[in-house]
Formats: structure tokens, sequence, C-alpha cells
């Protein structure tokens, strides 16, 4: 039995994940810690504002295109390589000319550092724009790939950051560090691809159709993955706006404790995500009960040990100035948890073809996340931003996703501790993966 489940590509996929996550966690830790150390919140804070705007516009230019592949290299594995290789030559144009805007909107607004950080986080994102190799290992489930590429990127960068902690320079170096995390596994990546796909050339010519496909198909998609980020960071951009850069570099720690044990969602979710996508509408909903059955499940364990360790972790690694961060934690970590659950919940939306409802749903959601947070930051600071934040994870999970096809979600999460059904599920995807 326990043969079986390891040779299981599901599993073998989810643990190459969750290695690659833990691995990550424990350097960031360890030298993220230190940085936050070094440069202190206010500065801190100028690297999650850089990070925070160009997550925004990668979101905004990868344009659906990622969600879209994973389907289409599922079903169609040719088509859907080819349709990843041209889609790039859009994304790149989309990218060179909305990163101009912010570089800009950096160079007039901020001091000299925090401007430095956007031009090394913008270059870093470029090389995200380009990586459909990372596309292709999720739907062919190699994420064995991704985590020794991502691993490499990271160590290289940690090693730097160190260095520059160590001999005390200029917090403005630490932009080769953001540099490495992205360049790195992008050629790490692109290099497995080609020794795995001799048959496709470095240069390809895009076909406009494969673009307008994409551009078509990935319009409520992008609407819905810009949102969502507008609504998981509006916090972050009010605070800057309404707070010290001090209490956004707070918040941002409490964001990493917070949401950072979400790997293990993740590498779930990506490991089942073609099994649902592939599998009948019944058992699909049978698989996103199952999904969410984990998911919570883990957040309840994650959430028991922060409650115990939490402010102890805390003072151990960033220090006092950090402490506020355990109650902020305390709350987002719910709110990665209802995020994982709607992340299932969308895929399945998704499945089912519901993309306009996905987009919809989205915008909805973030016009009343940018009037709540607006509303509890300018009074209660940190804390409105994370109960914000919370409430409107609450909203997009239930209300709203209850509206699609006669509450079909609805009924997915009344079936969510079907033991019986859950565990049917599990032997299916054992036996199927199994056979693969």
């Amino acid at each position: 039995m326990l043969g079986t489940v390891l040779r299981n590509r599901v599993f073998s996929n989810t643990i190459w994940l969750v290695s690659e996550r833990i691995l990550s966690i424990f350097g960031l830790f360890i030298i993220t810690s230190s940085v936050a150390k070094y440069i202190g919140p206010s500065n801190f804070g100028k690297i999650n504002t850089a990070v925070l705007y160009f997550s925004i516009v990668q979101s905004l230019v990868v344009w659906g295109s990622d969600i879209i592949g994973v389907k289409l290299i599922t079903r169609f594995p040719i088509y859907g390589i080819n349709f990843l290789r041209s889609f790039t030559f859009f994304k790149v144009l989309f990218f060179s000319i909305s990163s101009f805007f912010v570089f800009c909107y950096f160079y007039l607004e901020y001091d000299q550092l925090t401007f430095v950080f956007s031009l090394a986080v913008g270059f870093s994102s470029f090389f995200a724009i380009l990586d459909y190799a990372n596309t292709y290992n999720e739907a062919t489930l190699k994420s064995n790939i991704n985590v020794i590429a991502n691993v490499i990127g990271l160590i290289l960068s940690l090693v730097i950051r160190y260095i520059i902690v160590e001999l005390k320079l200029d917090p403005k170096y630490l932009s080769f560090s953001i540099l490495a995390q992205g360049f790195f596994p992008y050629i790490i990546r692109f290099f497995f691809f080609r020794i795995n796909n001799k048959s496709y050339s470095f240069f390809y010519k895009p076909k406009i159709k494969h673009i307008k496909y994409g551009v078509f198909s990935g319009l409520g998609l992008v609407i819905s993955s810009v949102s969502i980020m507008i609504y998981l960071n509006i916090g972050r951009v009010f605070l800057s706006d309404f707070d010290t850069m001090s209490s956004l570099g707070i918040y941002s720690v409490a964001m990493v404790l917070g949401t950072t044990w979400s790997f293990v969602n993740n590498a779930i979710i990506v490991s089942l995500t073609p099994m649902l996508y592939s599998s009948q509408k019944e058992v699909s909903a049978q698989v996103t009960s199952f999904l969410s059955m984990i998911l919570i499940v883990i957040g309840l364990f994650y959430f028991s040990f922060f409650l115990l360790f939490g402010d102890y972790i805390i003072t151990l690694l960033y220090g006092k100035e950090y402490e506020q961060a355990y109650y902020i934690s305390l709350i987002l970590i719910p709110v990665t948890t209802l995020s994982s659950l709607g992340i299932v919940a969308a895929r399945y939306i998704i499945s089912q073809g519901g993309y306009n409802f996905e987009a919809k749903k989205a915008f909805l959601t973030a016009i009343f996340t940018i009037f709540i947070s607006w509303l509890l930051i300018r009074n209660f600071g940190m804390y409105g931003a994370a109960w914000g934040t919370l409430l409107c994870e609450i909203l997009s999970l239930t209300i709203i996703n209850y509206f699609y096809k006669r509450a079909e979600v609805f009924y997915i999460h009344v079936n969510i501790f079907d033991l019986k059904m859950n565990i049917s599920i599990l032997k299916a995807v054992l036996k199927d993966y199994s056979s693969r």
C-alpha cells in the first residue's frame, strides 16, 4: 500500500511541491528575518510596496493564460504548448507597456531606494512572465523540475541577502537577490523544457489565432485574477497611504507568517487540478468537496500551532519591533484558509465553463473590498486591513459563489464532511494516477 502511494503521480508531485516550500520557508524565515531586522520595518515596507504593485501588474499581464494553458495541455498537449508559446508575445508586449508606467510612478512618487527596489522586482517579474515552462510542468505533473529550479534560485538569492546583511552593505544591493530569484529559475526550467521537448525550437513565430483565443478566453480570468489581487492587497496599498511605512512593514511580516503555510494547500490543489478538469461534472464536484475538506483540516492545524508558538517565533526571528504581527497573523491564517477554499471553488466553476461568473464575482468582491478596507483602515490601521480582508474572503467564498447555477457551490460545501464520499474520492485518486 505504501509503495503504491509513493509511486502515485499525484502524491509524488505533491511531495515535491511541499518539499520545495519547506526548504523555501526555512530559508526565508532565517534570511528574511535577518533582512527585516537589518533594514527595519520602514525599508522592509518599501520592498513590499514594490512587490505589491508588480504582483498586480503580473496578474494583469498573464491574462489567465496559465489556467487556460493547464486546461489545454491536460486535454490537448501539443495545442496547449503552442498556445503558451504564442501568447508569450502578447505578455511581453503588454508587460513592457504597463511596467513603464509603474516605473514612472515609483520614480515620481517614492524615494530613490523604493524606486531601485521597484526596478529589481519589475525585471524579476519579467522572467516570470516569460516562463511558460512552469505552466507546462504543472499541467504534466512534473513539479520536480519546478522544485529544482525554484530551490536553486532561492539558495542563490538567500546567499546574496546573507552576504549583504553580514557585510552591512547598502540596502539597495538587495536588488540583486530579488533579480536572482526570478532569473535563475527561468533559465533552469527552460533548459529542462528544451531537453524534454527537442522538437520545439527556441524561436517561435506567434500564431494570431492562439493570441486571439487567449485574449478572449482569458478576459474573464484576468478580471477575476486582478480583482483578487486587488482585494487581497488593497489593505497594504491603503496602509502605505493612511499609515506609516513601519506599519506596512509589520503587516507584511504578518502576511508572511499568516500565508506562507499555504504552500501545502497549493501543492495539493495543483496536483489534483488535472483530475478536476478532466472529470465529469459529478466527479468534479466530489473532488472539489474532497479538496476543501483537506484544506480546512490543514488550516485548523496551523492555526492551533501558531496560537501556541507564534508569539515566541516572531520575537526570536524578527524582534520586539514586530510583535504586533502575532495578533494580525491570527486573523490572516483563517483568511488564507478561506482563500484556498475559494481557489478550489473557482477551479470547479472554471471547469464547468463559468469564466464570466468568476469575472463578475471577483469584480464585485474587489469593489466591496475597496470600500470596507478604506473604512476599516482609516479607523483601525493594520487590524482594519486584516479584518477587512477576512470579511471579503467570507463574502467571496460563500454568498457570491452560491449564486452560481442554483447554488452548486453551496451543495459542494455541504458535502465537505461526507466521510464516505471523501474516502471513495481518495481511492479514485490513487487508482487513476497509479495507472498512468
